[in-house]
């Protein structure tokens, strides 16, 4: 028995062997063919006229298309997309660029946004609209002109809201809705969201806008108002130092002002409020939302959000 094994295992590795050695002998076959067309182009790259012979000939003809980068094995496996006609092309662009615009659409309805543009279109009314490429190119190529315009517009709104936190390092000590008030402990709507963080941090506005108001109001302390675009204010109360005046134009990301404890407080935070035409929003909704518009398929978990 132990003959035989040993015998079997000469055998197999005898086949193997063979099989190398055959592979082998392809590539090698493979590579003078490759060497022999690189000669042959470079001939006739310097004389264009030269006569080749009938071997020359056949091999030029069957094989003009072959470079040095095409020496890849026959039995390699590959996986490529399959390749689209220029009709399916622009059909499966098109359908990518209706299914963002219904997420951006369903961002701003979460939102409660209204954005006053005469080019501002229903996109369903555009998905529904029939599209025949090779029948009316001119009306294909409209399609595209609407889509992309209607992208523009939502993007651009996009740069004017008050996406971001006021400030960098924070944590919430008390949220948007109705709450027991950490001094009156009286039951009351809270209006804003309370973000607490190191003492006199510095205070940045979520959006370009326009300074409303700068002063001491009430319980609130100091406080700063800012009107932006589209009916949005925000206000930032409770500050220790005010860093703006009324009337002023400020960037988002400026810095208007300090955290601190004026007003009614049992601690330093920030109150922070976003108002859409007088109605208070939750900025929490909107500090998710900006968020989410940085990651990498963040319209659609923008769109999902409960």
């Amino acid at each position: 028995m132990p003959e035989q094994t040993n015998d079997i295992d000469f055998n197999a590795n005898k086949i193997k062997k063979s099989k190398s050695l055959i592979k082998d002998k392809k590539n090698i076959n493979e590579i003078d063919k490759l060497k022999k067309i690189e000669t042959l182009n470079k001939k006739l790259a310097s004389d264009p006229k030269k006569i080749l012979n009938n071997d020359e000939l056949d091999l030029f003809e069957k094989n003009h298309q072959i470079g040095v980068d095409d020496t890849i094995e026959k039995d390699a496996f590959y996986i490529s997309p399959p390749k689209l006609d220029e009709r399916v092309s622009n059909l499966r662009f098109i359908a990518s660029l209706d299914n963002e615009l219904l997420n951006l659409e369903k961002v701003f309805v979460k939102l409660d946004l209204q954005l006053k543009n005469n080019k501002l279109r229903n996109v369903k009314d555009l998905i529904n609209k029939e599209i025949d490429y090779k029948k009316n190119t001119q009306k294909f190529l409209m399609a595209f002109k609407e889509r992309l315009d209607l992208l523009a517009i939502y993007k651009n709104a996009l740069e004017f809201i008050p996406l971001k936190p006021p400030m960098e390092h924070y944590y919430v000590t008390s949220k948007y809705g109705k709450r027991k008030h950490p001094v009156t402990k009286k039951w009351r709507f809270h209006h804003g969201i309370d973000l607490a963080g190191t003492w006199q941090e510095n205070i940045k506005v979520s959006a370009d806008g326009v300074v409303t108001f700068a002063g001491y109001h009430g319980s609130f302390g100091k406080v700063i108002r800012i009107r932006h675009n589209y009916g949005i204010d925000t206000t930032y109360g409770h500050l220790a130092k005010i860093l703006v005046k009324k009337g002023q134009i400020v960037s988002e990301g400026q810095i208007i002002g300090k955290m601190g404890r004026t007003g009614r407080v049992d601690g330093a935070h920030l109150h922070y409020e976003i108002s859409v035409n007088g109605k208070s929003k939750n900025p929490a909704i909107y500090f998710s939302i900006g968020r989410k518009l940085l990651s990498r398929n963040s319209l659609k978990s923008i769109a999902d959000l409960k």
